[in-house]
């Protein structure tokens, strides 16, 4: 219903982001993805979108994907270098993540 409401004139990245947002509350996980992924797309990196989209990965369990987008985050977010959300994002990259456990290969 969000997006029928919504013309296309409209879809700019903020919105995206917000309707991605929006999804992903709502627990519509493909549909989230697929939104903030249109947003992270735009001419100019937005740091607050690639930090969304690494959220909404890490709650997934798609560690290796949401640890991509934080950094994303961090090097669009990198003027200036000390900003309070560069160190947020920063430090979700900083904590260690669950690793995959790895098939052995069979005898």
């Amino acid at each position: 219903m969000l997006r029928e409401r919504w013309p296309p004139s409209r879809r700019i990245t903020p919105n995206r982001d917000s309707l991605g947002w929006a999804l992903f509350r709502l627990g519509r996980n493909d549909e989230a993805i697929t939104e903030l992924r249109r947003a992270a797309v735009a001419k100019e990196p937005d740091g607050v979108v690639f930090d969304h989209l690494g959220d909404v990965l890490g709650k997934l369990g798609r560690h290796d994907e949401a640890l991509k987008s934080w950094r994303q985050a961090v090097a669009a977010l990198g003027k200036p270098p000390d900003s309070a959300k560069r160190r947020a994002v920063q430090a979700k990259i900083d904590v260690p993540h669950p690793v995959p456990p790895t098939k052995s290969p069979s005898p």
